[in-house]
């Protein structure tokens, strides 16, 4: 993924019985009626097209686009009085030096409105997330920059742990509000020097780091249990590379309890729907032109269930309130919907999107 997926609605991990694996077309999960009860909206990041454009929920219909301000948008998130934050990784002005790329711009709750712009502390963001305390984290090329609410210019920065040359990737918070920073090595050809680090609530020194099992990081969840699942993109040294793989943390560890590698390729983003099912996007599989998504029942290391239609290069997942997956598929310039459970093609939609990179549901904007 290019960005940290971040949901208004939450994601939370439960349990239930793993099923057989299978592929759409021959699958052998039961049917289940698909009763349209979500309300709210999709909004998607489009690098392609400068824009962050919102659809209806129910009808998929295109809603609003922001543009102003909107340049190479990497990712999406909402703060607690649901204004809307867009890390964009261009650029301030036509003749802005590469060390000035990048920004986040936040739009009003109640409009399209252009609220503010804030450029201190950010370089080529990747990733935006909030903690409890409605205070905005940016990971980026300069590192992890953390903002009070309401103000653009930096609180505190964050020591990146171990090498200030490692670039911030993704960002998570655990359920007792650690926060946890994935991190490529500076150097792109050394998959050793990638790392986790975790910092306490309010810290700016990380209190443990995790090494072990890392190989690219490119997105983390969470389960209900705190369980810390990673998924390991090896294109940044190796773009045609397929050996991706998720590992899982147990709270509070450092070495993984357990590696998938079944129906996993280069694993681009992570998600979990309300039954604790575990969501993989791969950007491609171990054959040609085999991007999926992998769907694991809790615990699993086979998948379950593997959807093929309809996905070309999916960059981000998310979930509506009534359990629908939606798909950003970067190349083909789609966001795809599936029915909850079966994994079957529902709708694809195409006004206004151009190769998405974020994707989040909100139940107004």
């Amino acid at each position: 993924m290019r960005n940290v997926l971040l949901l208004f609605l939450v994601i939370a991990a439960g349990c239930s019985s793993p099923l057989a694996s299978s592929a759409l077309g021959g699958s052998t999960v039961p049917a289940i009626r698909q009763a349209r009860s979500a309300s709210g909206y999709l909004y998607v990041a489009n690098n392609g097209g400068n824009s962050v454009t919102v659809y209806s929920d129910s009808a998929g219909k295109l809603a609003r686009t922001y543009s102003v301000g909107v340049n190479r948008p990497t990712a999406l998130a909402l703060d607690a009085a649901s204004n809307l934050y867009v890390a964009n990784a261009c650029c301030r002005g036509s003749s802005a030096p590469s060390s000035t790329y990048g920004s986040v711009t936040v739009y009003s709750s109640s409009s399209a409105a252009l609220k503010r712009t804030i450029t201190d502390g950010v370089w080529l963001p990747r990733s935006l997330a909030f903690d409890t305390s409605n205070d905005l984290y940016v990971a980026g090329a300069a590192g992890v920059a953390v903002y009070a609410p309401g103000k653009s210019t930096v609180s505190r920065n964050l020591n990146i742990y171990p090498y200030g040359s490692d670039l911030p990737r993704a960002l998570a918070f655990d359920p007792s509000g650690n926060l946890y920073v994935a991190a490529f090595p500076g150097d792109a050809y050394d998959s050793g020097g990638s790392s986790i680090a975790i910092y306490a609530p309010g810290a700016t020194s990380a209190n443990s780091i995790i090494f072990d099992g890392l190989r690219f990081p490119n997105d983390l969840a969470f389960d209900s249990a705190g369980n810390l699942y990673v998924g390991n993109d090896p294109r940044a040294n190796n773009p045609k590379s397929t050996i991706g793989n998720v590992v899982v943390y147990p709270p509070g560890a450092t070495a993984p309890s357990q590696t998938i590698t079944n129906g996993i390729g280069a694993a681009a983003a992570l998600a979990f729907d309300s039954d604790g099912n575990l969501y993989v996007a791969n950007v491609r599989g171990k054959k040609k032109n085999s991007a999926s998504i992998a769907v694991f029942a809790p615990g699993a290391t086979s998948p379950k269930l593997t959807i093929t239609k309809g996905i070309h290069s999916p960059d981000a997942l998310a979930f509506d309130t009534a359990g629908f997956l939606y798909v950003a598929n970067y190349t083909a310039n789609t966001v795809t919907e599936y029915n909850r459970g079966t994994g079957k093609l529902r709708r694809t939609i195409t006004r206004g999107i151009s190769h998405p990179t974020a994707l989040l549901f909100s139940e107004q904007y």
